[in-house]
């Protein structure tokens, strides 16, 4: 499977996921709306979709270097969020963290290098 399509898994009680590297694309929401937690996403993985974990639980998430885009409000609406580690160079857009749908508090930086903010 090279992509989790538009809305694959949204409006569910999903509670952690693990998307493995061989998946490219996860598609906008695809799990919107869902009670994770918990996200393991794989090295491979190369662009994050709009609103593609929307509305859910995630606390901290470690986004591998493979992934060069990450679409406006990827993560908006996980109120509970307090970090976004980021392995790579700076996704492709020049984005803020409220254009990813993050709260101004949360650290969004590089945490495979300096670890200096992004």
């Amino acid at each position: 499977m090279k992509s989790i399509g538009t809305n694959a898994f949204s409006n569910n009680k999903i509670t952690s996921i693990i998307i493995p590297g061989n998946v490219e694309y996860i598609g906008n929401g695809a799990f919107e709306n869902n009670m994770i937690r918990s996200v393991t996403i794989g090295n491979g993985v190369k662009m994050i979709g709009a609103a593609a974990f929307r509305d859910n639980k995630i606390i901290s998430i470690r986004i591998p270097a493979s992934v060069t885009e990450i679409d406006y409000f990827a993560f908006e609406d996980n109120d509970n969020i307090i970090s976004v580690c980021y392995e790579g160079a700076r996704p492709s857009r020049d984005k803020t963290t409220s254009d990813f749908g993050l709260p101004s508090s949360v650290i969004f930086k590089n945490c495979d290098r300096s670890g200096s903010d992004l």
